[in-house]
């Protein structure tokens, strides 16, 4: 307990001396003594100081003394002791009204009293309290860390601590998402636990891992109590650090055989089978591959949070955003094993017997929870199945395809299935032939030549028409131009082309040109 002016006036000879003002501030903490000896003492004050003075330096000047009493006070001393009878015969009414109102305790201390007479006493009690917090928080630690040493873990450091303040705790790791409890039986509502209870931030860094909280709104901690608290802390952070240390060479190594599965680096199938079982995982089953992209990542983080380019900032909320995909992903779908890139997540997903469009159902419902949450929606390519692990890497083969695509046709917000992609399957595998880039070439290259020399639209026009199925009424619409403006637009075309677009077998041709375009990115 805080060593107060209180104690010091219940002390074996201080029985002669009289609170003559300020009552209300005999809780006041005493840490140390000192004599008045300047006019601004104040300035020196590191607080719970006990002032010793004759009450020379302010005879006669009542003025002064009501202003060094509001200054000590503001700055934290715990008392003033003062000589009456010598200097100052009594304490004038105004400074015993400013003393009460500030809570600042003025003590009567008898003539025959030297300063020595108070210091020894005071600065003995002040000492040995110093001595038995330093005994009882040496003893705190001593066994704090005997349960860090044998790795108890957090639950075992909340039941002690539980113990040593007298009331039940628990730590919200806002990390896992997990509560420990110092009891099984313990319950504490976590809806707005921290305007509820009592709570102190468990911080490394500048970052907050979590809270402990004490299960008692009106619980105030004393000294000891803290003492407590923080060795707790300190313990909690290091198990903290340990499991995040433990969690990422686990997530190294889980990373490295993911990647190993999608990038074709496994030797044989009982290697692969080992090295899951460090991680409880079996193999068994048809898998296939996903992707899910962040749309438009570092554009919506800079618009949303105006932070420019900071790389880091966008790193960490990148790093955070995939955390939340990863799990949401992991709750939907049985089975499933991951690994994280820069701004992409890739999973392969065990066959649970389900449609493409249940699927896809449960991937939009992932994506409205995480833009409603955060912010940012996400696109979700998803390769073919595969009969057993050691094939996973061509569905993700066709997953990376299928993202690509995507992106070109700038499909966002939603999943799509490589098989799905129909004709841009075939044109992909035409990617970099050159033959392709020619046959555009020779049945586009002139209207995009007309573009460039007369700033016109014709082959924005004409991909409108081929999105459109050529309705140029609906082409029109979505463009946004009056429908004569189309038809002007749509007769020029087939003028600079020299063919009729009436024709199926042109239009046919002219749709394969300009999708080969966005595969090949001509």
């Amino acid at each position: 307990m805080k060593l107060t002016v209180n104690q010091i006036l219940h002390t074996e000879g201080f029985e002669k001396f009289r609170v003559i003002c300020g009552n209300r501030g005999l809780n006041r903490e005493v840490s140390s003594v000192s004599v008045i000896d300047a006019p601004d003492i104040y300035n020196w004050l590191q607080g719970g100081e006990i002032l010793l003075t004759s009450g020379y330096i302010f005879k006669d000047n009542t003025e002064y003394l009501l202003e060094l009493i509001e200054k000590i006070a503001k700055n934290g001393a715990a008392a003033l002791f003062i000589k009456l009878g010598r200097f100052i015969d009594d304490m004038p009414d105004e400074v015993r009204i400013k003393a009460d109102e500030l809570s600042f305790p003025i003590v009567y201390m008898p003539f025959s009293f030297s300063f020595v007479d108070v210091i020894t006493p005071v600065l003995t009690k002040a000492n040995s309290r110093q001595l038995e917090i330093i005994k009882k928080s040496e003893k705190i630690h001593c066994i704090f860390t005997n349960i860090a040493i044998r790795q108890e873990g957090i639950g075992k450091v909340l039941e002690y601590l539980s113990d040593l303040i007298g009331q039940e705790v628990a730590f919200v790791d806002n990390i896992k998402q997990r509560v420990f409890c110092s009891n099984d039986e313990m319950e504490i509502n976590m809806e707005n636990y921290m305007s509820k209870y009592p709570c102190f931030p468990i911080t490394v860094t500048r970052k907050t891992y979590g809270y402990l909280v004490v299960n008692e709104t009106k619980y105030k901690a004393n000294e000891y109590d803290l003492i407590a608290i923080e060795h707790a802390s300190t313990i909690i952070k290091l198990e903290i650090q340990r499991e995040i240390s433990n969690d990422e060479i686990e997530r190294k190594y889980r990373d490295n055989l993911v990647l190993d599965i999608i990038y074709n680096n496994i030797n044989n199938q009982d290697e692969l089978r080992e090295r899951g079982k460090l991680f409880g995982w079996s193999f068994e089953g048809h898998v296939r591959a996903m992707i899910a992209d962040v749309d438009h990542f570092k554009k919506n983080f800079e618009k949303k949070e105006g932070t420019g380019t900071n790389r880091a900032a966008v790193n960490e909320l990148s790093r955070q955003l995939l955390r939340k995909v990863a799990a949401e992903v992991r709750m939907s779908f049985k089975k499933t094993i991951y690994t994280t890139f820069t701004d992409r997540v890739v999973f392969l997903l065990w066959d649970e017997g389900k449609s493409h469009k249940e699927i896809q159902k449960q991937l939009a419902g992932i994506n409205e929870r995480i833009y409603t949450k955060e912010g940012f929606t996400l696109s979700f390519a998803i390769g073919g199945l595969a009969d057993e692990i050691g094939m996973a890497y061509r569905s993700f083969r066709e997953a990376k395809t299928a993202l690509v695509m995507g992106r070109r046709l700038g499909w966002e917000n939603t999943s799509y299935f490589y098989n799905q992609l129909g004709f841009y399957r075939l044109l992909d595998q035409l990617k970099g032939n050159p033959a392709v880039k020619n046959f555009f070439q020779d049945k586009l290259g002139r209207v995009e030549q007309f573009d460039l020399e007369n700033h016109g639209e014709l082959f924005d026009t004409l991909n409108m028409l081929v999105e459109c199925n050529w309705n140029l009424r609906e082409a029109s619409e979505q463009l946004y131009i009056h429908y004569n403006t189309m038809k002007n637009r749509y007769h020029k075309i087939q003028e600079v082309m020299g063919v009729s677009l009436d024709n199926m077998e042109e239009r046919l041709e002219v749709e394969f040109a300009i999708k080969s375009k966005i595969v090949n990115d001509i």
